[in-house]
């Protein structure tokens, strides 16, 4: 891992939590497994140079909601998290566990 050179200023929790990227509605949801599985709250995001813009905290947030209303009766997993089928484990020298 890179280490940054003494004095590099780093972003505080504020910061970073509002760094935004655009995204594209339309080109989205079609790839949902059913279209009310898109958050509500991407629909208020603001837009920036005509596109909404989604924040980290927006984002974390959604997850946050998500994670408390996950249908998980019916084995339907939330938004933007797809179903686990393996989880791997790694150990200390980056070689995974069998």
């Amino acid at each position: 891992m890179p280490i940054l050179p003494a004095g590099t200023p780093l972003p505080d929790r504020e910061e970073v939590l509002g760094q935004a990227i655009p995204f594209d509605r339309a080109h989205r949801l079609p790839l949902l497994p059913d279209p009310t599985w898109w958050p509500e709250e991407l629909d208020i995001c603001p837009t920036v140079a005509c596109q909404p813009r989604v924040d980290r905290a927006t984002v974390f947030g959604t997850a946050r909601r998500l994670a408390t209303t996950t249908r998980r009766d019916t084995g339907q997993c939330a938004p933007f998290l797809p179903p686990l089928g393996r989880v791997h484990v790694h150990s200390r020298d980056g070689m995974p566990h069998q």
